[in-house]
């Protein structure tokens, strides 16, 4: 009896885990992704309005990727360092991004920490993403925000 409750408890807790292998709709997010240019919303309190400007990754000296991989790793890229980490995919959902035609709408949590969290939407061709390690960042407040466009 005691050995049958292991086995339960073990088959338990190895099949609620959250998954980070990419499959099905998922596999649309493997490649290597390149950082094309960032949008920067900021706030102009003078006409109560949202400003955007669009800045070119080519402002920058330094190139950014991501690459994502079936078996469940995700890759920070910064010309040829690489930081990688253990892709936990919460959050995968069709046809909730108004910014790209035919796409999901995702949440990464890379190493499963909430904190490190990155949002975003994806089609076959583009990744749009939250703030994750570029020279753009979000300010303290709640401007300025940044949506940053990757594409394979």
């Amino acid at each position: 009896m005691k050995y049958i409750s292991v086995i339960a408890v073990l088959t338990l807790l190895l099949t609620s885990c959250i998954k980070d292998k990419l499959e099905k709709d998922s596999l649309i997010m493997a490649g290597t992704w390149n950082w094309q240019y960032s949008i920067e919303y900021t706030y102009d309190s003078a006409n109560d309005t949202i400003l955007t400007n669009i800045i070119p990754a080519s402002n920058y000296p330094d190139s950014y990727r991501i690459r994502i991989e079936e078996k469940g790793k995700i890759y920070q890229i910064k010309n040829s360092e690489e930081d990688k980490y253990r892709l936990v995919l919460p959050d995968f959902k069709s046809g909730l991004c108004f910014d790209l035609n035919n796409s999901y709408q995702y949440k990464i949590l890379p190493n499963n920490k909430e904190n490190d969290s990155i949002v975003g939407c994806v089609n076959e061709d583009t990744l749009i993403t939250s703030d994750w390690h570029l020279p753009l960042q979000k300010g303290d407040g709640q401007y300025p925000y940044y949506k940053h466009v990757f594409t394979k």
